[in-house]
């Protein structure tokens, strides 16, 4: 058993708040602005054996996100296509917490966009279904602005250059100036 064969169940007991029964394996990656690091958006997935254990999971991981939100968050309505969707709006962070079948993903903005964070939890779970159908997810399938190479492909998130993560974005509301690009990290967010 390596070491991330040990972190991996930790985490998902600590990020869902349970037991995590029939847990299978996690992923997840984190996006942030080259100028602006304080913007950030970051996708965690999880996947479970059965229906009824990844439902037990996500009841404790939509609180989660409920608190990483922040201590004002609301409930806020956010269409993704998932089975069940959790979001809340805080003040500077934006959570969704979803369910597709027996796989969970959560994805988080900070000092981000609410779109941004919304058209990644509905990319996300497009994603989800592709891959349980048994089709490659790839970026071309998975793009919310239409096919394209590129740049057509990153600013279905809004993270095309210069477009700015950060709420209001562009270089005269604190964005990133022009030709900014995202440094994307691949990995396990351990540290929430």
């Amino acid at each position: 058993m390596d070491s991330q064969d040990q972190i991996s169940p930790v985490a998902c007991q600590s990020e869902t708040g349970s037991n995590c029964a029939g847990f299978q394996v996690m992923g997840g990656s984190r996006f942030q602005e080259k100028t602006n690091q304080v913007a950030e958006l970051r996708f965690n997935i999880y996947s479970f054996d059965t229906l009824e254990n990844a439902q037990v999971a996500m009841k404790g991981y939509a609180a989660e996100g409920r608190a990483k939100a922040g201590a004002g968050a609301e409930p806020v309505k956010v269409e993704t296509g998932a089975d069940d969707v959790k979001a809340f709006a805080g003040d500077e962070e934006r959570v969704v917490a979803l369910r597709v079948g027996a796989v969970l993903a959560q994805i988080r903005g900070i000092n981000v966009d609410k779109n941004v964070v919304d058209n990644g939890a509905k990319m996300q779970a497009e994603r989800i279904k592709k891959a349980a159908d048994g089709k490659n997810p790839t970026p071309e399938q998975a793009t919310l602005s239409g096919p394209g190479r590129g740049r057509a492909r990153r600013r279905g998130l809004g993270l095309s250059p210069g477009a700015g993560l950060l709420r209001g974005g562009g270089p005269d509301r604190g964005g990133p100036a022009s030709g900014a690009r995202p440094r994307a990290r691949s990995g396990q967010d351990r540290h929430g």
